[in-house]
């Protein structure tokens, strides 16, 4: 009989081949499915083996860890990813940023920062242009972070606050992905 992580050995030796440079990890890192104490016995030495693995081939590893992990925020920075994909702070997540930025050390680029929420009532355009500068303030100088919806923008979000966001980032001189 085989283990799980011995029928991924095939799928990981082929995205060492993918011209891909990132590589993403499909987990949904999150405090009620992962226990603490099952994350740092099991999947802790996990993913530093496939990280290591695919490290050895020049790709980069991301994760994506929901917004509700402030059990697991100590272990963080002993998975070995080099971002965390998903980032979605208070009000949507249990952690705040700069409680996230502080578990990763500057070791981690964090890859998202906007909860869905905010884009839709009962939210304003003017809160959430707060928000969007407070994210700024919170991750000054900017380097290790792309900013991102953390969720899915839902049916009722505000599209416009996609351009606010490119817009904001342009003033205050970040390079934007320019939204059409």
């Amino acid at each position: 009989m085989m283990s799980i992580e011995g029928l991924q050995d095939e799928i990981y030796r082929l995205a060492e081949k993918l011209p891909s440079k990132i590589i993403h990890f499909g987990e949904h890192v999150h405090s009620v499915i992962n226990d603490p104490r099952i994350f740092k016995k099991y999947q802790i030495p996990y993913f530093k083996k496939r990280i290591a693995q695919l490290h050895a081939k020049g790709k980069i590893c991301s994760c994506h860890w929901d917004g509700h992990f402030k059990d697991l925020l100590p272990l963080i920075k002993d998975t070995g990813f080099d971002a965390i994909h998903g980032v979605t702070p208070k009000p949507s997540g249990d952690v705040t940023l700069a409680e996230l930025i502080d578990a990763v050390e500057g070791k981690t680029v964090l890859w998202g920062g906007i909860p869905a929420p905010i884009f839709q009532e009962p939210f304003t355009d003017q809160y959430f242009e707060k928000y969007v500068m407070d994210i700024l303030k919170t991750i000054a100088p900017g380097d290790r972070f792309i900013m991102d919806i953390g969720d899915n923008l839902g049916p009722t979000g505000y599209i416009h606050r996609l351009r606010m966001v490119n817009d904001i980032l342009e003033e205050h001189g970040y390079y934007p992905v320019h939204v059409n």
